[in-house]
């Protein structure tokens, strides 16, 4: 019997280049492993609604009148979402909502308070009235209107 011809072991150089290319598909891998699906939008996956802080309605904000006390306030709106200890006279509620992962909604009302009573309002409201208040006359219109967002 004729003996089998012996198969020679792969040359060096081709398998350096197998475990150089084998090495680069496995970094390219990780890193659109790591990258995420975040720049995809896959159809079916869904998102959930995140919101956060105080729901701040239009109407709320409309019955804010100058000179309610903090607890008539508090009864309105709820406790503030920050209450700054250096400045106790002033409250700031905020609100954050993203729907589905679309482009997020906020919301800032900032009250200020002299002598326990509400000095003045300022911020932004859902229907985008503004809300400084300042002493009303006759011949002066209403001033919960045109508030620009933040």
């Amino acid at each position: 019997m004729s003996p089998m011809p012996s198969m020679s072991p792969m040359p060096f150089t081709c398998r350096r280049l197998l475990q150089q290319c084998t090495s680069l598909f496995l970094i390219v891998g990780c890193i659109g492993l790591l990258h995420g699906c975040g720049r995809f939008k896959f159809p079916g996956v869904f998102k959930i609604d995140v919101a956060q802080g105080n729901i701040i309605e239009a109407p709320q904000v409309a019955q804010l009148k100058v000179g309610m006390t903090q607890n008539q306030v508090i009864y309105l709106l709820g406790s503030p979402m920050i209450q700054d200890p250096f400045q106790q006279q002033r409250w700031d509620y905020y609100y954050y909502l993203s729907q589905g992962g679309n482009h997020p909604t906020t919301h800032h009302v900032i009250l200020h308070f002299s002598d326990k009573r509400l000095a003045r309002i300022e911020g932004s409201a859902p229907a985008r009235i503004n809300t400084t208040e300042q002493p009303k006359s006759k011949a002066q219109k209403d001033p919960l209107k045109d508030l620009a967002p933040i």
